[in-house]
């Protein structure tokens, strides 16, 4: 069973087509894929002073006040409680909250938490850090509100190895 040329030359001329289109619709759509809708997060810092395992730290937002707690002992390797409240001047209240543990200039793997809503007001949760290599303790601790995050607590804490 052999396969004509005209066949041959026809199927190699519709991939050639086909390959040609995609290359002229190439920028178009990876623009069109990569682009991001979203706004950036609102990001605002807490006092560096204040420590959440220490107290409850609160940010103010623009109409909104996020206060942050983490209890229990606080050691690496040894799951603690977090507390964040949310308290919005607006009617509509966040329905996604999170916390995300990180320290500057050093990777720590992926250390995010989703809270569950205890309240209309309160979101809790448990957390777990690993321990870092280098012996820091230094770690910043970000509250996102809402899914994609429209707001961005920072607050620092000394968490012990």
């Amino acid at each position: 069973m052999s396969s004509s040329p005209v066949r041959l030359i026809g199927g190699f001329g519709t991939l050639f087509l086909l390959g040609f289109m995609a290359a002229l619709l190439y920028p178009r759509l990876s623009a069109w894929w990569t682009a991001s809708p979203r706004k950036p997060a609102i990001v605002l810092h807490g006092d560096p002073q204040c420590d959440p395992s220490q107290r409850t730290c609160t940010v103010d937002f623009p109409g909104m006040t996020v206060g942050l707690s983490l209890q229990g002992p606080l050691r690496t390797l040894v799951p603690f409680s977090v507390t964040v409240q949310v308290r919005n001047s607006s009617s509509s209240q966040p329905t996604d909250v999170a916390v995300s543990f990180s320290m500057v200039g050093m990777y720590m793997g992926d250390n995010r938490f989703i809270l569950s809503q205890q309240d209309s007001t309160t979101w809790h949760g448990q957390a777990m850090l690993p321990v870092c290599s280098s012996g820091r303790s230094d770690w910043r601790v970000v509250v996102e509100i809402g899914e994609p995050p429209t707001y961005q607590a920072d607050f620092f804490a000394a968490i012990r190895p």
